[in-house]
Parts: structure tokens; sequence; C-alpha cells
């Protein structure tokens, strides 16, 4: 189903990955538990769904868990902690909150600087 939530979004169907992204999300915190890194990932996905569908409110809170959790247990530097830093930049930009959108643009540069690419 990843695959899928993946491709829709490719295809800028936001509301069908969005779904898919929620499903996946559901399975991933009863199976795998709240910390997985697939559950972060699929938390992620669906706050970047929401956020392309202009839902900045819910996707910025699901972003905010994801990033606390990713920054716990993957760790500040790793690649898709920092994704999501950019990503919730790009999320409050386009909200018309330039001032959260450089807090978390300023966090990029010094993460970019030591990706841990090995535990990706």
């Amino acid at each position: 189903m990843q695959g899928l939530a993946q491709t829709l979004l490719e295809q800028n169907k936001y509301h069908d990955a969005g779904k898919h992204h929620r499903e996946l999300l559901g399975s991933y915190r009863n199976v795998l538990g709240n910390k997985n890194p697939k559950t972060l990932k699929a938390m992620s996905g669906l706050a970047f769904c929401l956020y392309r569908e202009g839902e900045y409110s819910e996707a910025a809170s699901y972003f905010d868990e994801a990033l606390a959790s990713m920054s716990d247990e993957l760790g500040p530097k790793h690649v898709d902690t920092v994704d999501t830093l950019g990503k919730m930049a790009d999320l409050y930009s386009d909200w018309g909150k330039p001032e959260e959108a450089k807090k978390y643009r300023d966090l990029i540069p010094v993460q970019l600087k030591n990706v841990d690419t090995e535990n990706n």
C-alpha cells in the first residue's frame, strides 16, 4: 500500500494519497508502534498530503509529531528528519508564516552538513 500512496503522490493526487497514508499510519501505529521509522514516514507522508491540499493546521500538527519523534528515534541529522524540516519550512512559508518558516529553514543548513546517510 505504501507504493500506491507514493505513486499517487507522484501523480499529484494528494487527496487519494492522503487516504492511503492515513490507512498506513493507522496500521503501522497498531502493529509497529508510534516510534517506528515506517510509522514516522507514513505520518510525514500524510502531513505532506494535507499540506499540499491546503490543510495547513492539520499538516503542521502531523509534521510536528513526526519531527519530534524522528529527532528522538532517528536523530536530528537523519535524512528523514532533515527532509521533514524542509517540508515544514515550505508549509509555513506557503501558510504565510515567514517567522515559523525561517525557524525551520535556519535548522536545515546545519543539519545538511552532517546528514546521517548510513542509517537512513
